[in-house]
C-alpha cells in the first residue's frame, strides 16, 4: 500500500532538495511493462516505477479512488524506470543498481560493465582475488554501508562462501573467499563441497577454510572508478 505519507517520507529521503507533491498514483501501462507514476500532481510528473524480477507483468486493478498493485512473486523490486537501464542481475537472480560493477569468477576471469571498464582482476592464490584501477567501493552506499559485495545463495537463501575483504591503500580491493558449511544446520542441508578424491573418497570442504568462488558462480563487486577511467572520460567529453 502506498499512502501519501510513505510517499512523502520516500520523497524526503530521495532529495530533500526536490519540493514534496501529493502522492497521486498514475497507472501509465498495465498490459505491457506495468509502469506507475508516484508523487506527481499528473501524468507527466512525479517519477516513474517499474516492478523488476522476472518476465511476469506486475498486474495493477483501479477501482474508483483505490489502486491494487499484485506482484507476479514475492520478492522483487520497484525501480524508478530511469534507474533500470543502469540495473544488472546479481549472482542471485536480483536486480540491484548495477554501475559500475565487476563480476569475477572462481579462476580469476571477469566481467566489467560500461561503467567499470579499464579494472583488473587477478586471482593470487587459492580463494584470494585483488582488484587494481579502481579507488575501493561505490561511494554513493547504493549497496549498503558495508560495501558493495554480493555472494551466491543456495536453494535455502544461504551464502555458499564468507567474505573478507579490504581497501588498500591505492583504492584496489582485496577479496579473499572461504568456505561456509552451515554447521548451525541439519547435516543433510549443510553445505558439503567436494575439494578433492583420495583414494575414490570424496574429501570435502571444513568450514572457514580458504576456497575459490565456487563453480558455475560468481562475486559481484560494485566499485569506484578514478576520474580517468575509460567511462568518466567519456562522459566527461560530452559535458
Amino acid at each position: 500500500m502506498l499512502s501519501q505519507k510513505s510517499c512523502e517520507e520516500f520523497y524526503a529521503k530521495k532529495d530533500s532538495k526536490d519540493p514534496l507533491k501529493v502522492g497521486r498514483l498514475n497507472v501509465e501501462s498495465a498490459r505491457g511493462d506495468s509502469i506507475f507514476n508516484l508523487g506527481g500532481t499528473n501524468d507527466s510528473s512525479g517519477s516513474k516505477f517499474a516492478y523488476v524480477r522476472s518476465s511476469k507483468r506486475t498486474q495493477i486493478h483501479n477501482v474508483g479512488t483505490k489502486t491494487t498493485i499484485l506482484l507476479p512473486q514475492k520478492s522483487g523490486t520497484i525501480a524508478l524506470l530511469s534507474d533500470i537501464p543502469k540495473m544488472g542481475v546479481d549472482s542471485n537472480g536480483f536486480f540491484k543498481k548495477a554501475s559500475p560493477i565487476i563480476k569475477i569468477y572462481a579462476n580469476g576471469n571477469f566481467e566489467t560493465s560500461d561503467e567499470s571498464e579499464g579494472a583488473i582482476v587477478q586471482r593470487l592464490e587459492t580463494g584470494k582475488y585483488t582488484i587494481c584501477g579502481v579507488l575501493g567501493y561505490n561511494a554513493d552506499g547504493a549497496w549498503g554501508v558495508n560495501g558493495g559485495v554480493t555472494v551466491t545463495k543456495n536453494s535455502n537463501g544461504l551464502e555458499l562462501i564468507y567474505i573478507k575483504d579490504k581497501v588498500l591503500s591505492d583504492g584496489s580491493i582485496e577479496i579473499k573467499t572461504f568456505h561456509r558449511q552451515q554447521t548451525h544446520l541439519p547435516k543433510d542441508f549443510q553445505n558439503w563441497r567436494i575439494k578433492e578424491i583420495i583414494d575414490e573418497n570424496p574429501v570435502h570442504h571444513v568450514d572457514g577454510e580458504p576456497c575459490d568462488i565456487p563453480p558455475s558462480t560468481w562475486v559481484d563487486v560494485r566499485v569506484e572508478m578514478p576520474d580517468d577511467s575509460i567511462c568518466n572520460q567519456q562522459q566527461a567529453q560530452k559535458e
